[in-house]
């Protein structure tokens, strides 16, 4: 997290080079690595522009993920490319969706109850034969099955990889960032998806504040990614 004072009073989303920018005052917004920050559409530069219009006296980073993500897009994607779709892949070697319990009952009720659905979907539309374990962790996916999860990601353009490398160690799930990014769920069900142990014990134990903070961070990023996708027009 980075703080310093705000320093321009107008913020505007307009046509800048063959894309849309935003501008501070009449400066063009720019990015930590002094490249325009230049998007596909003005949807997604009013997003951006909204961030920077609600920091009040002073500016924090933290209060603005959409900004930060398209950075990454711009300055660092373009040369991680491949790093990025490997650590993507390696994600998917050990999915979230694919470690199940047989108990408490309950749990393992929920999860196939959430979790089936997504895989259904993953191997459907994705072509993605997802191995399940059940009380243990001794998985192996197919080599076939995550050459696929990383060609898929090495397909993406540079805003779409840097999304779906940010939403994978988020969820640690390969597949739930694909069915946000593709927009068969929302962020909202990722997030059920992603807490149902957690809400399972607090049913048991009681909510855990400090967990509670954590997952409420965790929504947040998840809609940031939502918020990119709708202004981009990929979720209809």
């Amino acid at each position: 997290m980075t703080t310093k004072q705000r320093f321009y009073k107008t913020v505007t989303a307009d046509i800048l080079g063959e894309g849309f920018g935003v501008f501070l005052d009449d400066r063009k917004l720019v990015t930590p690595a002094k490249k325009p920050l230049i998007v596909a559409n003005l949807a997604l530069a009013q997003l951006i522009g909204d961030e920077w219009e609600a920091q009040s006296e002073t500016i924090n980073t933290a209060t603005m993920p959409i900004t930060r993500l398209v950075n990454v897009a711009i300055d660092r994607t373009p040369n991680a490319r491949a790093e990025m779709a490997q650590e993507i892949k390696k994600f998917a070697s050990t999915d979230l969706l694919c470690y199940r319990t047989s108990a408490p009952q309950k749990l393992a009720q929920k999860q196939d109850e959430i979790w089936n659905p997504i895989l259904e979907w993953a191997k459907q539309d994705l072509d993605l034969g997802m191995a399940m374990a059940i009380d243990s962790l001794d998985l192996v996916q197919s080599d076939e099955t995550l050459n696929k999860v990383e060609v898929m990601a090495s397909e993406l353009d540079d805003l779409m990889l840097t999304l779906l490398a940010f939403l994978v160690p988020l969820c640690g799930s390969a597949i739930l960032g694909f069915a946000l990014l593709r927009g068969q769920l929302s962020a909202n069900q990722v997030f059920e998806a992603i807490r149902i142990e957690e809400n399972h014990n607090a049913e048991i134990w009681g909510h855990d504040y400090e967990d509670l903070d954590k997952a409420k961070e965790k929504l947040a990023d998840l809609v940031a990614v939502e918020r990119i996708l709708a202004a981009i027009y990929i979720i209809k």
